[in-house]
């Protein structure tokens, strides 16, 4: 899926033996794994086969430094590649995002929400951020950390105090309960 997205703004970048676009794909966790990032590389793989293209993970051989996904970051960005999904994480990396900009090679942020301070989604691949200051990507796929670690915090105040889960940003699954009030039976 998201090579598909990423197909459809740009065609372009080959690798040796290999006649159809190219892609990229960069995470801070190995392909390799049964599990996470398994799950999200193998149908990556298979779309990419339906669409005749070619899809190349750089990954680490278990968890990588913020050093190490740039410099995988940097080996994709001069196999000037027809586009790159990939985790936009750690010191330098929005520098490494604007050098792939300046490059016009589109970028898709997984897993790792960017931060809006310093990266700005682009509508198109072609598209230069607004903001100079930001780094620029197409789209992300993935969850908010900071909306997920809230609505977890919320329901564990209403577990802890009722039973039951939160089932919005105000409320217990309980009905009755509000999670300020969970929150003030705990604390008592």
């Amino acid at each position: 899926m998201l090579v598909c997205a990423l197909g459809s703004f740009r065609c372009g970048g080959s690798e040796e033996g290999f006649a159809g676009p190219v892609y990229y794909m960069v995470t801070h966790g190995p392909t390799t794994d049964v599990g996470f990032w398994g799950d999200l590389y193998e149908p990556a793989l298979q779309h990419a086969d339906e669409l005749g293209v070619r899809l190349v993970p750089l990954h680490p051989a278990v968890e990588a430094t913020g050093a190490e996904l740039n410099q995988h970051m940097r080996r994709a960005i001069e196999a000037q590649p027809a586009g790159i999904i990939a985790t936009l994480w750690g010191e330098g990396m929005v520098d490494v995002v604007r050098d792939a900009n300046e490059a016009a090679i589109p970028i898709a942020g997984i897993n790792v929400l960017p931060d809006a301070a310093e990266y700005q989604m682009q509508g198109r691949a072609d598209e230069v951020p607004t903001d100079p200051q930001k780094a620029g990507f197409l789209f992300y796929s993935g969850q908010d950390d900071a909306m997920a670690a809230a609505a977890m915090t919320r329901s564990l105040i209403c577990q802890a105090a009722t039973g039951a889960l939160a089932v919005d940003d105000t409320s217990c699954a309980d009905g009755v309960t509000s999670i300020a009030s969970a929150w003030a039976q705990l604390e008592a």
